[in-house]
């Protein structure tokens, strides 16, 4: 055993394992970046001469960061048209700190507070609704757009995942709702 982990050995002695199991804290180092060194100093080997031979061994630990696959059916809709799609988030060796949404419509932000699975988060900016987004627990979503909407609008999913030692990844994917053609509601006359 060694300050991380443990080096373990094949029944034929041809071949090393090293196995971490403890976190490397790392003050967020970020990704791929050295975050630690364990050190084995003096692992006995038998050569080929027959000799045993005593060498220290020097396992460097890079730090990870998490990542993030977002993919969706469609990149265009209608309004009223429904978007799905898969997400999955591997934190990485240093666990989940925080995971986090952006909606952009329009270059205006949508940031739910707290991430409600498996029930529709209604979007709406400066008094507008656009639809709602469901993220579930099964790395499926669905963003359902309004009937309402009758202009070109531009959107954008962002997903943000920041691991235990700070490491942040973000990924997104893009909509377009094309409402250009949809006719306004008609204004009735109040006389």
């Amino acid at each position: 055993y060694t300050n991380y982990g443990y080096l373990s050995a094949s029944l034929d002695g041809k071949e090393l394992t090293y196995t971490l199991t403890d976190p490397v804290h790392n003050n967020n180092v970020g990704s791929n970046q050295q975050a630690g060194l364990d050190m084995i100093p003096g692992l006995e080997l038998l050569g080929p001469d027959g000799e045993v031979h005593t060498v220290p061994v020097m396992i460097k630990i890079f730090d990870d960061e998490p990542e993030i696959t977002i993919d969706a059916d469609k990149t265009s809709v209608k309004p009223g048209q429904n978007v799905s799609g898969t997400w999955d988030i591997n934190f990485g060796a240093d666990g989940e700190e925080e995971f986090g949404l952006v909606f952009t419509v329009n270059g205006k932000n949508f940031t739910p507070e707290n991430v409600t699975f498996n029930q529709p988060m209604p979007v709406e900016i400066d008094g507008v609704f656009y639809g709602s987004i469901t993220i579930n627990k099964n790395g499926t979503f669905l963003i359902e757009t309004s009937p309402d909407l009758n202009e070109n609008i531009d959107c954008s999913l962002k997903v943000v995942a920041i691991d235990g030692d700070g490491d942040r990844t973000e990924k997104n994917i893009s909509l377009t709702i094309e409402g250009g053609d949809v006719p306004p509601p008609p204004v009735l006359d109040q006389a």
